[in-house]
């Protein structure tokens, strides 16, 4: 069993997004795990781009809010509400209120 608090994890150099911190819960951390977490504050400017990848994504809203977007689609995202985005399935995510939207991460990697 290992504990940690988030707050001590360092910041990613993961660029995916603009003006947004990113934390994550690396396998140094925890060990080698098929399940990525990150932990996102995106300012209230920032945004992911659209994109698609293999992976499954669970996102659990903690604070603010936001829209995500799949290419077609826009809907309200804010604190309390889990997306679910599927293989290959488009996504953008931007903050859109007066304080940073933060959410968590899950993403299921799949073996090619």
């Amino acid at each position: 069993m290992k504990v940690l608090n988030y707050k001590a994890l360092p910041e990613s150099i993961d660029t995916c997004c603009v003006k947004t911190k990113i934390k994550e819960l690396t396998n140094e951390a925890v060990g080698k795990s098929n399940i990525n977490i990150k932990f996102f504050e995106m300012d209230t400017s920032g945004y992911s781009p659209l994109h698609t990848h293999r992976a499954q994504h669970r996102i659990f809203v903690t604070d603010g809010e936001g829209v995500i977007f799949n290419g077609e689609k826009t809907v309200a995202i804010r604190s309390g509400d889990v997306i679910w985005t599927g293989t290959n399935e488009p996504h953008q995510i931007k903050a859109t209120g007066k304080e940073p939207l933060k959410f968590i991460a899950l993403t299921l990697d799949i073996e090619e």
